[in-house]
């Protein structure tokens, strides 16, 4: 796809490739499924929906619930944006009263823009304090 403007041209690319993690990053990513679930769970309980209301909400109590994963908190705070967008979207179906089933995820995932370690090698998901994944993403 390509989006232009009058002055800029921009160019969005997509790629699904296969990718079979290691048992440690497989752990990192049901973790953050599972906090993402919490944080939608959270929202829908308390009808909050806006990132800053769902983040001062859920973010203590999922670090006490994650306690053991150790996971960085860069996770938290993606799974915690990624789930306020999924419940403005579920908002707004509603407001244009279009059927809605809670929003939840299925699958292991790991989502974030942070924490990357880039070597000539490939890019590496960083999981803990100065520990990255041995995968390579690339």
């Amino acid at each position: 796809m390509i989006l232009s403007s009058p002055l800029l041209v921009y160019a969005i690319k997509s790629v699904k490739q296969s990718f079979s993690p290691s048992t440690d990053l497989l752990a990192q990513m049901e973790t953050f499924r599972e906090i993402m679930n919490d944080c939608v769970r959270i929202g829908l309980d308390t009808g909050a929906s806006s990132m800053q209301r769902l983040s001062s909400l859920s973010y203590q109590s999922l670090r006490k619930m994650h306690l053991s994963s150790s996971l960085p908190s860069c996770y938290y705070l993606t799974a915690i944006s990624t789930a306020a967008g999924m419940l403005v979207s579920r908002r707004k179906s509603i407001k244009r009263q279009m059927p809605t089933r809670d929003p939840y995820l299925k699958r292991p995932l790991l989502v974030s823009c942070y924490n990357f370690k880039i070597t000539d090698d490939g890019i590496y998901p960083v999981l803990g304090r100065k520990k990255a994944a041995n995968e390579d993403l690339a």
